[in-house]
């Protein structure tokens, strides 16, 4: 988890905050509200919106520190592709990358994944390598 600022040129500080979402209710990332409003939200490189958003997906924010406000979110997934192995009940291999599960990852529509699904990862990559998923999210195609 990073947050930064910088001095903008208008006298303004901007932020770059990265890091897991949390909460709603505007969005919520390293235990910091932000507010969404006039909000550009991207996934994948497309157009999103903040109802595309999960709890658990990691994301970059992009705003102001004045009134915490995200100019824009940008969501970062760690590893995409199939899932090859189901090592146990928390632990799964994806594109040969170790996925460590806990009881805070969260799964799309509540249904785990298994060995042959197509997924997109959201995590953090801990000191030594392993991804720690936040949220795991099937996919039907490429």
């Amino acid at each position: 988890m990073y947050t930064g600022s910088t001095q903008g040129h208008g006298g303004g500080t901007t932020i770059v905050s990265y890091g897991t979402i949390t909460g709603f209710g505007s969005v919520w990332v390293n235990g910091v509200e932000y507010d969404t409003r006039d909000t550009t939200i991207r996934i994948d490189d497309n157009p999103g919106a903040e109802s595309d958003l999960r709890i658990g997906m990691v994301v970059r924010v992009d705003g102001s520190i004045s009134g915490a406000r995200a100019g824009e979110i940008t969501v970062d997934g760690a590893v995409k592709g199939f899932v090859e192995q189901v090592i146990d009940a928390n632990r799964i291999v994806v594109m040969g990358q170790l996925i460590q599960i806990d009881n805070t990852t969260r799964f799309e529509n509540g249904i785990r994944p298994v060995a042959g699904n197509r997924v997109d990862v959201h995590g953090l990559v801990a000191g030594d390598g392993v991804i720690s998923a936040g949220y795991i999210e099937r996919k039907a195609t490429a």
